[in-house]
């Protein structure tokens, strides 16, 4: 089973896909994986489903496995994983929930991540979150029509851009990068090894998982080299070489 963890305003939900497959035994599931002991551990189990009557149809298991009718945390998450795993690309978006239908505004996911800096409690100041979403398209050079255009509709660099701009809105003094490069073009790898470049200059602490040699050894300044799910090693960027780092990636194999 392929799930998402995600955690809204305090409540933390596994998320599952069953848009286009059934998930049998859903309440025995809820229960096992909402252990906080022996399971992944969360306040229940959300399954995105199709709906006749809306985009969505949000169905919604307790951590006893019993139904739940709706939950407003779960449901801004529902939104969220909709929009960010390309499951739609409106950003009007309505939700069937054993509630009723609800409906959600995606505009402001360019500032998803930095939402509590934008205003108090469960009000957020949607014009200090359309400045703020100006200055990142303007600071990492993203190429779209206006702020208000799906992600989905973005060249795979501007997704990037757009995505690494969310969590510059919060400031962070570490980044954590996941193959940030993956599936773009050359021009766009270019573009994002700029913006990296400048965000370590500028004293934050920039750590990036990358399986591609030649940009590992051309951005950073050390590299950890995992085998077999383990450390293998060590190796300055500035001195390393692509055989040294494929021994290493070879040790425990």
């Amino acid at each position: 089973m392929k799930f998402t963890k995600m955690q809204g305003l305090g409540n933390d939900y596994v998320y599952v896909d069953c848009t286009k497959e059934e998930l049998a035994t859903p309440s025995d599931i809820a229960k096992a994986v909402s252990d906080r002991h022996f399971g992944i551990g969360s306040d229940g189990l959300i399954l995105i489903k199709p709906s006749k009557v809306a985009d969505f149809y949000m169905e919604m298991y307790n951590a006893d496995g019993s139904r739940s009718a709706m939950c407003g945390n779960g449901i801004r998450c529902v939104g969220k994983y909709v929009y960010d795993f390309g499951l739609t690309d409106k950003l009007d978006v309505s939700i069937e929930t054993a509630a009723g239908i609800k409906y959600l505004n995606l505009r402001l996911l360019a500032t998803a991540a930095s939402l509590n800096r934008l205003g108090a409690g469960p009000f957020v100041s949607e014009s200090r979150a359309r400045r703020e979403t100006d200055e990142i398209i303007k600071k990492l050079n993203v190429k779209a029509a206006s702020r208000n255009i799906a992600i989905s509709h973005l060249s795979g660099g501007n997704q990037q851009k757009v995505i690494l701009g969310r969590w510059l809105l919060n400031d962070p003094a570490v980044l954590l990068l996941d193959e940030p490069t993956r599936g773009i073009d050359v021009g766009a790898k270019y573009e994002i090894y700029k913006i990296i470049s400048r965000l370590a200059q500028s004293g934050k602490i920039i750590i990036m998982a990358s399986s591609e040699m030649p940009e590992l050894l051309g951005i950073c300044n050390r590299i950890l080299v995992m085998s077999g799910g383990r450390l293998a090693g060590e190796a300055d960027a500035a001195t390393a070489t692509q055989e040294q780092i494929m021994s290493l990636a070879a040790k425990y194999v």
